[in-house]
């Protein structure tokens, strides 16, 4: 994802150390986020899925995303393809 593309490429010789957080197997995050188990913090905690997966999210209001998250990458262009990625999780359906 967004942070091994930022450690292994963008981010060397800016990065004094980098720890990934997966996410857990996704019929159980899923499980958390839809259906009878569904936990509400859960939900509430992965909102910010549903911005990043608006139309040009990285480039909206004055570019808040790029500049907030987006430093390992060139333009706001370029930092909205990473955040595709979301795009995926929603049309696998997760």
């Amino acid at each position: 994802g967004v942070g091994w593309y930022m450690a292994a490429s963008k981010g060397r010789g800016k990065l004094v150390s980098y720890s990934s957080l997966s996410m857990p197997h996704l019929d159980a995050f899923s499980a958390g986020l839809y259906g009878s188990e569904a936990d509400v913090m859960q939900q509430v905690m992965s909102q910010y899925f549903t911005m990043f997966v608006v139309p040009d999210s990285a480039s909206l209001h004055n570019e808040l995303f790029y500049k907030a998250l987006g430093s390992g990458w060139n333009s706001s262009v370029d930092f909205q393809k990473a955040v595709w990625w979301y795009n995926g999780l929603f049309d696998q359906g997760l």
